[in-house]
C-alpha cells in the first residue's frame, strides 16, 4: 500500500538513480535508459513531496482518547449514505486548543450541512481499522486523513467559507438535481441524475439489482462512455456557434469538459476520462487519429503529477485497466465473437436446437444484447437530460 512507503528509502534511490544518469551520459549508450532514469528520479521526488505526515499538532494526535469538541470546515461536498452523511472537514479547534489536519466524520442523515459550512463536532475520534483483506487506514492516508469520528453530533456554526468556484458549481448540481427530480418520476429522476451527475444516492435498491443482474451497472456511473458523448456532444454544439474558429472550439470545449468533471465529482476514473477525450479532441483539431494507450499513458502521467498516489486508488487502476484492454483487445474479440455468432446462425433450422443457438445461452451474450440495446438508450437520455439542465 502506499501509505507503507518509507520516506527515508526516497534519498538513496534518488541518488542512485542520479547517479546512473551520470554513468550513461559520460558513456554515452542507450539514451532512452538515461530518460528513463531522470523521469524515474523525478517522480520520486514528486512521491517524497506528496508523503502524508502528521506532526506535533495533528488532530490525529487526540485518537482514541475519548470524545470531545471539534470545529473545522466542511471542505467536500457531504456524502449521503444509507443511514448516515459522510463529512470531510478540515480542522482547526479540538478540545479547545488550536489543531490542524483531516477528519472524516459521520453524521446523521437529516442533518443540513454544505460545503464551506463551520461546523461543531461531538464525539470520540478514532485511528481508522484495517481489516484482514483491505486496510482501510492505509487508504485514507492517501488522502492525509488520519482520524475518524464514526458517530458525530454536528452544530452548523457559520456558512459560506470554501472557494467561491466550487460553492458556485455545487449549487449548479443541486439546481440540476431539483429540476430533473421535478420534471420526471421515481426511478427514473434518480436514474437520470445518476447518468448525468454521478448521484446514486436515491437510486432505488431494486433498481440497482437489475443493473447488476445484466451486467449493465456500470452505465450508471460516470465512465468514459458518458465522458465521450460529453465532449462530442459539446464539441459540434460549439461548433456551431463559432465554425470558423477550430482551435478556439477545442479549447472552450475542453473548459466545458473540466467543469463537468469538478460537477460530478472528479474522482479518479472520471479525470481520466476528461483528460483521453479532451485529448481525442485535439487529436481532431489537428487532423490525427487518437492512438487509446498513447492517449492513456498521457493521461495517467498528468494524474500521477497531480496526485502520486492515484496510482495506488483501486478505482483508477480498473478504469485503466478496462481501457486498455479495450484498446488492446476489443477488436480481435470481435472478430472471432461475430465470426463464431455467424456460424452459429447458419445451422439449418431443422437442426435440434437451431432455433436457440447454445451460445446464445451464455451470460456473455446476454450481456452483449444488453449493452447493445442498453448504450442507445442511455445516449438519449444523457443527452437530453444534459440539454433539458441547460
Amino acid at each position: 500500500m502506499a501509505a507503507q512507503t518509507q520516506p527515508g528509502l526516497t534519498l538513496p534511490l534518488l541518488s542512485a538513480a542520479l547517479c546512473g544518469v551520470g554513468v550513461l551520459y559520460f558513456r554515452r549508450e542507450r539514451p532512452y535508459l538515461l530518460a528513463l532514469a531522470f523521469v524515474f528520479a523525478l517522480g520520486m521526488a514528486r512521491l517524497e513531496a506528496a508523503h502524508p505526515s502528521a506532526d506535533a499538532e495533528h488532530i490525529s494526535r487526540l485518537n482514541n482518547l475519548g470524545q470531545l469538541t471539534v470545529e473545522g470546515w466542511v471542505i467536500r461536498e457531504p456524502e449521503a449514505l444509507d443511514s448516515r452523511q459522510r463529512v470531510l472537514v478540515a480542522t482547526d479547534r479540538a478540545g479547545g486548543h488550536a489543531v490542524q489536519g483531516r477528519l472524516l466524520a459521520y453524521i446523521p442523515r437529516n442533518s443540513t450541512v454544505a460545503y464551506g459550512d463551520r461546523v461543531q463536532l461531538f464525539g470520540r475520534l478514532t485511528t481508522p481499522p484495517q481489516f484482514d483483506t483491505f486496510s482501510y487506514r492505509d487508504h485514507l492516508a492517501q488522502q492525509a486523513i488520519f482520524s475518524v469520528m464514526p458517530t458525530a453530533d454536528v452544530q452548523v456554526l457559520a456558512q459560506g467559507g470554501g472557494r467561491p468556484f466550487t460553492r458556485a458549481i455545487l449549487r449548479l448540481k443541486e439546481d440540476a438535481r431539483s429540476t430533473i427530480q421535478s420534471a420526471l418520476p421515481e426511478p427514473h429522476a434518480s436514474l437520470l441524475v445518476g447518468i448525468l451527475l454521478g448521484d446514486e444516492t436515491g437510486l432505488p435498491q431494486s433498481t440497482r439489482e437489475a443493473f447488476n443482474r445484466t451486467g449493465t451497472a456500470h452505465i450508471i456511473a460516470i465512465s468514459g462512455f458518458n465522458m465521450a458523448i460529453l465532449a462530442q456532444f459539446i464539441h459540434l454544439g460549439v461548433g456551431r456557434l463559432f465554425p470558423r474558429r477550430r482551435w478556439g472550439v477545442t479549447w472552450s470545449s475542453i473548459a466545458l469538459i473540466a467543469l463537468y468533471t469538478v460537477l460530478v465529482g472528479a474522482g479518479a476514473a472520471v479525470v481520466r476520462a476528461a483528460l483521453m477525450s479532451s485529448l481525442l479532441l485535439v487529436g481532431q483539431t489537428v487532423r490525427r487519429k487518437s492512438y487509446v494507450p498513447a492517449s492513456l499513458s498521457a493521461a495517467a502521467l498528468l494524474m500521477s503529477i497531480a496526485d502520486p498516489w492515484v496510482w495506488w486508488d483501486v478505482g483508477f487502476q480498473l478504469s485503466l485497466a478496462a481501457v486498455l484492454g479495450m484498446a488492446l483487445f476489443v477488436e480481435p474479440f470481435k472478430r472471432g465473437l461475430f465470426g463464431d455468432l455467424v456460424q452459429r446462425t447458419t445451422h439449418p433450422l431443422g437442426r435440434p436446437g437451431a432455433g436457440h443457438p447454445s451460445g446464445c445461452h451464455s451470460r456473455h451474450c446476454r450481456r452483449t444484447g444488453c449493452h447493445n440495446t442498453a448504450h442507445p438508450v442511455v445516449l438519449r437520455a444523457f443527452c437530453l437530460g444534459f440539454a433539458a439542465g441547460q
